[in-house]
């Protein structure tokens, strides 16, 4: 007769998981941008100003130097001189007007026009 052991051992196996990661290249992509033109119209009003000037012959006495002074869109400056009489005098001589003047034209010219797209490309390798 065979001799049986009080104590059965029965091993128990666990299998354990564990878990990484790793970097792996699937594909690459190039990126480049590309520049378009295109013509776009410049419409615009443009105002130039200038002067005209108009001399006046006044040759009044006057005591004091008479001011600048704005009449419109005119601006009056008064000339004087000294004569020398037995006594001093002003003589408003003339008078030089300066009237502002404006013209308008229409400007109108072609300028290239830049804007910026992407293209991506995937890379078979």
């Amino acid at each position: 007769m065979a001799v049986v052991p009080d104590d059965v051992v029965v091993p128990v196996v666990e299998e354990r998981l564990v878990a990484g990661k790793r970097t792996v290249e699937t594909g690459r992509v190039r990126v480049t941008t590309v520049v378009d033109e295109h013509p776009a119209v410049v419409r615009e009003r443009l105002v130039h100003g200038g002067v005209e000037v108009e001399r006046t012959a006044i040759g009044e006495e006057v005591l004091a130097v008479p001011p600048v002074r704005d009449e419109g869109d005119t601006i009056v400056v008064p000339v004087v001189r000294e004569e020398l009489i037995v006594t001093k005098r002003l003589i408003l001589v003339e008078e030089v007007r300066l009237r502002r003047t404006a013209t308008t034209e229409d400007f109108v010219d072609t300028v290239m026009l830049r804007s910026q797209r992407v293209v991506i490309e995937r890379d078979p390798s």
